[in-house]
């Protein structure tokens, strides 16, 4: 598994990016967007050497059972080469824009108009999902540009923000039990990179957190913002766990609203990551790992993910 979201609604209107890089060692890929791991859409399935396949892509749906396959022969992908792969749909058919440009459809099975279950499997690393709207007039003509608008904007920054350190981690476990969100378990994210998260709190949230580390126990950034939770009213609490909480940073200046959109970029080097919160506003918390790069990503509580995008 490289990727999984669980609450990521995807509806009628949307195109959903996704990019990367195919590992050398590549077999097949797949990406499948659904309800549930057994409740499935559509399997878009690049196969390089996989039982008697050679290059070709399989679709397919699961809803109940595996139905009949459809097969592409036009096949842009290529082992250690990169990616990029554009999904959009109406409840009649998904259409797929491939690596080269070329168009695939494949019918939607389901007749559904909206999906929250994103998962990506294989010998694949990815640096980019992000979404955009399309307005209905365009969103199966060819996916121009000039019909798209982007969710997801990278920034470049300096500065940072005043931060109080607190004495003791108030509140936080030894593991985060929060609802998953979403989770990325193979998408390196290397000091002097940027990595933009956007979404949408939910009207009821108490608190959410983004998790950036090397597994879900290892954990070198915890970024928390939290509504109202264990005695902690509209604050942020920063954290890392190895192999047991440090000691919390907390910042008062809380730009997150209940049922409202927000977007935070985060970068890093070996001292520090450096937080741009929603309002432009800059915070920093020691990278205490002291490590250049990580491979696990995740997002936990009431927020939907809209977009995620590194650079």
């Amino acid at each position: 598994m490289v990727l999984t979201i669980d609450d990521m609604s995807f509806g009628v209107g949307q195109n959903l990016t996704i990019a990367g890089k195919v590992k050398s060692d590549c077999n097949s890929f797949s990406i499948n967007i659904g309800h549930g791991p057994d409740s499935i859409a559509l399997h878009f399935n690049p196969r390089f050497k996989y039982n008697k396949d050679r290059k070709v892509i399989v679709c397919n749906s699961y809803l109940g059972s595996w139905g009949v396959e459809q097969k592409e022969r036009d096949f842009p992908f290529n082992q250690d080469g990169d990616f990029k792969v554009e999904f959009s749909f109406s409840n009649d058919r998904f259409l797929i824009k491939l690596p080269n440009g070329n168009m695939i459809d494949f019918p939607n099975r389901s007749g559904d108009d909206k999906f929250k279950h994103l998962h990506v499997k294989g010998a694949v690393k990815l640096h980019t999902i992000e979404f955009r709207y399309t307005p209905p007039q365009c969103a199966l003509t060819g996916w121009g540009i000039s019909c798209t608008h982007l969710l997801v904007f990278l920034h470049h920054y300096k500065g940072k923000s005043q931060v109080q350190s607190a004495s003791h981690s108030t509140g936080t476990l030894n593991h985060i039990t929060d609802k998953m969100v979403l989770t990325v378990k193979d998408m390196t994210f290397k000091a002097g990179q940027e990595l933009s998260i956007s979404g949408k709190v939910k009207s009821g949230c108490e608190k959410f957190s983004i998790n950036i580390g090397h597994d879900a126990d290892n954990i070198a950034l915890h970024f928390n913002p939290r509504f109202c939770y264990n005695g902690d009213t509209n604050i942020i609490v920063c954290n890392s766990n190895q192999g047991g909480w440090g000691e919390e940073v907390r910042e008062h200046g809380f730009p997150f609203q209940h049922d409202e959109a927000f977007k935070v970029t985060i970068n890093f080097n070996n001292e520090q990551f450096y937080i741009k919160l929603p309002n432009g506003t800059m915070m920093s918390f020691p990278n205490r790992h002291g490590d250049d790069a990580f491979n696990h990503f995740d997002v936990r509580g009431d927020v939907k993910v809209e977009g995620i995008k590194m650079k």
